[in-house]
């Protein structure tokens, strides 16, 4: 973030964090209107996914521990599967494997994308005395031009970056468990593109259009929530049918999205591009978190990770006291902006936080985090500076989880829109006043 970023942004567009999406200019985008033509010309479709009603065809699990050895079926062929309508599907399906405890797979293709995306439906998936739940982190692996990934194993195996998950977590090696033997319950997804994505995929066999070869019920949950918007966003609009018109969401069972908002949106990309006699496909299939939590009768613990209204109405707090919990959040570039002047200013925004302790509980974060950036600018002042932050009994934090805070304050750092995202107030600092 460079020096006076917040002044001069201020001074061009005033208040610059309100997004206003909406504007009379050309079509959006541009390029789609060449790409017509490009496809008119040519008299051929440019390369892409094409829906067929088949796709909504479903399999009929069969997998090994239930058929023996004789079943050695190919992947992606669900040889001798039969398959059945969506209306034929039974809302709660059967074990592959009657009398033992539910298998529960979880399929993250990413450390970030487990938390926000995955964490808290395994934690209640967990806490069921009837359920065992697997972890098989997917890597994320670059395609060339061709469509073709060119990895050596050991790069493979360092993309699925399994040592950055939480040490607590059982992880097993994608490429050790065995899904069609395991025969999962229900698999939880979070990479939609099967292989239409152009430049990242994961290994085949972890493709949803293999998966649902191998269990009766497959959940895509998206990696994190996204920012809310409304019919006249046409950019929104426009680039949300590359994640919802999917084929790990057209594969699915039922398909898990943050509001009522987003699943209206999922619904029209989706029979846009399927067509309007899918609709009631689309309906039927997506829910909200709200929706999935009030039919499995449980209190949610996404509520209260993310700070979210309780059924009671009122704000939840992680540690269950009356205080809020602020980040205060300081950059680099202030003390670039400021000088020497930044450490009376940061001074008394100190002790204003000190004199409200019995409200708010604040923590410092320092941005970027790494000392040598601060020591390379001016190290004596930045001891200085450092030296207030240490005496000043605030917790000083090396990276922070939105999750864990009410609100921001402070300077423009890449949090900022992470906490508008989450809806939290922020209020970002003029250390000049």
């Amino acid at each position: 973030v460079p020096a006076a970023y917040h002044r001069m942004l201020t001074a061009r567009y005033g208040n610059y964090c309100e997004i206003h999406k909406v504007w009379g200019g050309h079509n959006y985008p541009f390029f789609e209107g060449q790409k017509a033509e490009l496809e008119r010309v040519a008299g051929e479709k440019l390369p892409g996914l094409r829906f067929s009603m088949e796709m909504l065809e479903r399999p009929v699990p069969k997998c090994k521990s239930m058929m023996g050895d004789a079943a050695q079926m190919g992947v992606g062929e669900c040889a001798g599967h039969d398959k059945m309508r969506p209306d034929e599907q039974e809302k709660d399906s059967p074990s592959c494997v009657p009398g033992e405890k539910r298998r529960v797979l979880f399929l993250p293709v990413g450390p970030a994308e487990w938390k926000s995306g995955l964490q808290d439906v395994w934690k209640m998936e967990s806490e069921r005395s009837d359920t065992d739940c697997v972890i098989v982190p997917l890597p994320l692996m670059p395609k060339d031009v061709y469509g073709q990934v060119h990895l050596s194993e050991e790069e493979i195996v360092a993309a699925g970056r399994e040592d950055e998950y939480p040490e607590e977590l059982f992880l097993t090696h994608w490429w050790e468990y065995d899904v069609e033997e395991s025969c999962p319950d229900v698999i939880y997804i979070q990479n939609p593109y099967d292989g239409s994505n152009p430049y990242l995929t994961v290994p085949e066999v972890y493709f949803a259009e293999n998966l649902r070869c191998y269990t009766p019920e497959i959940v895509y949950i998206p990696i994190a929530h996204t920012a809310e918007f409304a019919a006249e966003d046409v950019t929104d609009h426009y680039h949300l049918k590359h994640c919802a018109a999917a084929p790990g969401v057209i594969y699915a069972d039922r398909v898990i999205v943050q509001s009522d908002n987003i699943r209206k949106h999922y619904i029209e990309a989706l029979t846009e591009f399927a067509g309007e006699e899918t609709r009631d496909v689309w309906e039927k299939k997506i829910s909200t978190e709200d929706e999935v939590k009030e039919r499995d009768g449980r209190h949610s613990e996404i509520d209260a990770a993310r700070g979210k209204v309780s059924r009671s109405g009122r704000q939840e707090c992680r540690d269950c006291s009356s205080k809020k919990k602020v980040l205060f959040a300081i950059g680099i570039h202030a003390m670039e902006e400021y000088g020497a002047d930044i450490i009376d200013a940061v001074g008394e925004r100190i002790n204003t936080f000190r004199e409200a302790a019995d409200r708010i509980a604040a923590e410092i974060m320092l941005y970027p985090r790494e000392e040598e950036m601060w020591t390379g600018l001016d190290a004596l002042l930045y001891h200085k500076f450092k030296e207030i932050i240490d005496e000043s009994g605030l917790p000083c934090r090396e990276e922070a989880d939105v999750s864990d805070y009410d609100a921001y304050y402070g300077s423009p750092t890449p949090l900022v829109p992470i906490f508008m995202q989450e809806g939290k107030p922020v209020m970002l600092a003029d250390y000049g006043i």
